[in-house]
């Protein structure tokens, strides 16, 4: 994270490149490096990310669009004003 809250270039890039099999794991480090904290939530399966129109998270939600197996598997709904929300799949039973 830079000093001005921007993701750099390598934690954008490790968000493209996040393995397909620890969803919940790339959804709570995009939490953790999410500028307006409260606007990033996860509830069970249930996530949600409001870009406030702030540049670094658009920039954060741009980068998990870029890791196609996530958003293919995870994406629910776009909404205008950068709200964002997605449910992850239920873990593989053991």
């Amino acid at each position: 994270m830079s000093d001005d809250n921007y993701p750099d270039e390598e934690q954008l890039a490790k968000i493209k490149a996040w393995p397909y099999d620890d969803f919940q794991g790339l959804v709570d480090f995009c939490i953790a490096i999410w500028t307006f904290k409260d606007w990033a939530t996860r509830k069970g399966r249930s996530c949600r990310f409001a870009t406030g129109g702030w540049s670094g998270n658009e920039d954060i939600i741009e980068a998990l669009q870029e890791n196609h197996l996530f958003w293919m598997s995870c994406w629910e709904s776009s909404h205008r004003g950068g709200l964002f929300k997605f449910k992850l799949p239920k873990p593989p039973k053991k």
